[in-house]
């Protein structure tokens, strides 16, 4: 594993999207590469293995869940990792950048 690579769950993850376990780990990882951009991502298997430690199976079975349920935009394009953006209902981000500041960055490679 690269040293100094890590996501930051934060509570409106369970709170207002009702995200648990490996579901909202592997968000938080895409959440935190979209926000420092707040466009689409790609971010790649290997790397939500990386931090969450999840199976391909298991990554897969959750970002399609999160795609039905809204919560991610995915842009598929063959041969190279799929696209994200997030898509946060109603308030949830306005709230999150008022206690948070919307120059945090939830994921950091040092």
């Amino acid at each position: 594993m690269k040293q100094g690579v890590y996501t930051t769950i934060y509570p409106f993850m369970h709170r207002d999207l009702g995200l648990s376990g490996l579901g909202k780990e592997i968000f938080a990882v895409i959440f935190g590469f979209w926000f420092k951009t707040r466009s689409a991502v790609r971010v790649p298997y290997p790397i939500i293995q990386e931090i969450t430690g999840a199976s391909v199976p298991t990554i897969s079975a959750h970002l399609q869940c999160m795609e039905s349920e809204g919560l991610l935009q995915v842009e598929r394009e063959p041969g190279k990792p799929n696209m994200y953006m997030v898509v946060l209902p109603g308030q949830v981000l306005a709230d999150f950048e008022a206690a948070c500041g919307s120059d945090s960055t939830p994921v950091t490679e040092v």
